[in-house]
């Protein structure tokens, strides 16, 4: 954490709420750990490797590749929601360094069956306040938003994801645009929603930031990918509402029934 740049604080009693019933960030360890991983066991080849054997038997997947790919949008969800949410929603952060992270296993109860949804416990719990200045081209706050996406993607999301596909031959565009997907839907379906008239007007400077003008080496990658897959939406077969059709499939429709194809996969999209 780059402490000039951020004041130590806490969560509001609402805030905190949000975050742990919405987004789960959480402050319990699991009673039931047979998921539960470390984010720096995930950079070992080894141990990442049987963590995602481990776990193809959860998803009843048929390679260890279809498991990364299922697994990626989990662990996206996890890294990228609660903070991008606490940064433009309450202008707060915490540290996602990859030795303060560890995923919780649990459930939920979905009605013919239950499913995984891990959660993220920290470490190290502490929040820290941003700039809280609302002018879009608040300098300070340019320094430390960028700072905070750089250590999201570059420095924790970037080497889970080469290390995730090196051991199961999963394309890493694949396992990016898993992640791209979460922040457009944080942004467009929940953050934009939820926001009051002025609160609006920085989440779109945010996700205008993200999509557009965050430089490639925030994401360690030779291209911004928050840009490469944010299209138009258009008209699609399985929705009523225009979607973001995607540019990779994640291979969702070879698990077993009841699975289907994702109303946004390129597969049934073409046109």
């Amino acid at each position: 954490m780059n402490r000039s740049l951020s004041n130590l604080t806490s969560w509001e009693s609402y805030e905190w709420e949000y975050l742990n019933q919405e987004l789960r960030l959480t402050d319990q360890i699991a009673e039931d750990d047979e998921y539960s991983v470390t984010s720096s066991a995930l950079l070992d080849p080894q141990q990442c490797a049987a963590y995602l054997d481990r776990l193809q038997p959860l998803y009843r997947s048929s390679s260890r590749a279809l498991t990364a790919s299922m697994f990626s949008k989990r662990y996206a969800f996890m890294m990228v929601c609660p903070i991008l949410y606490a940064m433009s929603m309450y202008r707060k952060t915490f540290s996602l360094n990859i030795d303060n992270c560890q995923l919780e296993s649990a459930y939920f109860q979905l009605p013919t069956r239950k499913t995984w949804m891990p959660n993220l416990l920290l470490r190290d719990p502490s929040v820290y306040d941003l700039q809280s200045a609302d002018v879009a081209n608040n300098e300070l706050y340019a320094q430390q938003r960028e700072d905070i996406v750089r250590r999201v993607f570059a420095e924790h999301l970037q080497p889970i994801l080469q290390n995730i596909s090196e051991v199961s031959s999963i394309s890493r565009t694949i396992l990016w645009e898993n992640i791209a997907i979460y922040v457009y839907v944080l942004y467009e379906n929940r953050l934009l929603k939820e926001a009051n008239e002025e609160q609006r007007q920085r989440i779109q400077h945010d996700l205008y930031y993200l999509t557009q003008e965050a430089p490639n080496d925030c994401f360690g990658e030779k291209r911004n990918p928050l840009t490469q897959f944010y299209t138009k939406k258009r008209v699609v077969p399985l929705s009523e509402q225009p979607q973001r059709v995607r540019k990779t499939c994640c291979a969702h429709y070879e698990l077993p029934a009841p699975s289907d194809y994702c109303p946004t996969c390129p597969k049934i999209c073409k046109n």
